[in-house]
């Protein structure tokens, strides 16, 4: 079966998770907090005066989420 988690679920599951348990002393892996969504946002009035701008804000939206 081939394993469709991004990055970041990886990353988060074996590293931030295993801390968590550790540091908050959980003794049940499934206590530990679940993320659901990431959402990024950005701020596009300057967009308006300066259409350059508006792709700029989607090359580092893209690069930051990996899409």
């Amino acid at each position: 079966m081939s394993d469709n988690k991004s990055r970041l679920q990886k990353f988060y599951e074996q590293k931030v998770a295993a801390k968590l348990i550790e540091d908050l002393g959980l003794k049940n892996k499934m206590a530990v907090p679940k993320l659901t969504k990431v959402t990024l946002n950005v701020g596009l009035k300057q967009g308006l005066k300066d259409p350059k701008f508006v792709d700029a804000a989607e090359r580092t939206l893209t690069r930051i989420s990996g899409q």
